[in-house]
């Protein structure tokens, strides 16, 4: 699941130049170069990482693939509009404390601070070494989550 979900966000990574020169993404300027693409491979892979992990715990305590996926839809998907991903959420008072604690914002921003740079919607986010430690933390909280799940209902 983690290199799936990896592969798929790195084609829309690539795809960001082009969503802006049609107008339909904010002007960023894109930085291409090797700690760059390395840096942003890193997120790509720790968010992966998490929220696949965040998937299994749900998936190992369902009786039903519909369960499943109607708890994933409610997790997920506000996970996923209160990151920061689709909009800023500056403007809202107490939008901001939610998007604050959502790991995933954590993830989006150190993603941005890799691919670009020179713009003001860098200046509002947390900085780099905040996004990693925080990317990696839900991550590693995800996996020990699935172990202890795992080994629970196995009687280990």
């Amino acid at each position: 699941g983690t290199v799936l979900a990896m592969f798929q966000a790195f084609l829309f990574v690539l795809m960001a130049p082009l969503l802006q020169f049609v107008g339909l993404a904010p002007e960023m300027h894109f930085v291409v170069g090797v700690v760059n693409i390395l840096g942003a491979i890193l997120f790509l892979a720790l968010v992966s990482l998490g929220l696949t992990a965040l998937g299994y715990f749900f998936a190992w305590r369902m009786d039903s693939i519909q369960g499943y996926h109607s708890i994933m839809s409610v997790v997920l998907l506000p996970m996923w509009l209160l990151s920061g991903a689709l909009f800023p959420g500056d403007d809202s008072p107490w939008m901001k404390w939610i998007i604050a604690a959502n790991p995933l914002t954590y993830g989006v921003a150190g993603l941005r601070r890799f691919v670009s740079s020179g713009s003001d919607a860098l200046s509002s986010m947390p900085s780099l070494p905040v996004c990693l430690a925080v990317t990696a933390g839900f991550a590693f909280v995800c996996l020990a989550a699935d172990v202890w799940v795992t080994r629970r209902d196995q009687g280990v």
